[in-house]
């Protein structure tokens, strides 16, 4: 289900990936949500309003920054494996 996928399943298979690609899976590094972006977005909230539980318009907005606060702006968010392809 959906709420069984997070951050360690998409390391775990960023680092299957890599491996299958011949990267050395230290490439696969954290990645993490903006911070000045989500304390500007909290600091537009009026004075009454929670981002855990704010009244915002938008349900996809309002369900975004409830859990980007409930998770944590340090703790990562997912896993990048960056790769460029070779120009021959």
């Amino acid at each position: 289900s959906e709420a069984d996928v997070g951050p360690k399943q998409a390391e775990s298979l960023l680092t299957t990936i890599a491996d299958e690609l011949g990267i050395d899976k230290t490439m696969v590094s954290e990645a993490y949500e903006d911070p000045a972006e989500w304390l500007l977005k909290e600091g537009k909230l009026p004075d009454n309003v929670d981002p855990s539980n704010s009244k915002l318009e938008d349900p996809e907005e309002r369900s975004r920054m409830a859990k980007v606060f409930e998770r944590g702006l340090t703790k990562p968010s997912g896993y990048v494996l960056p790769v460029q392809r070779w120009n021959s």
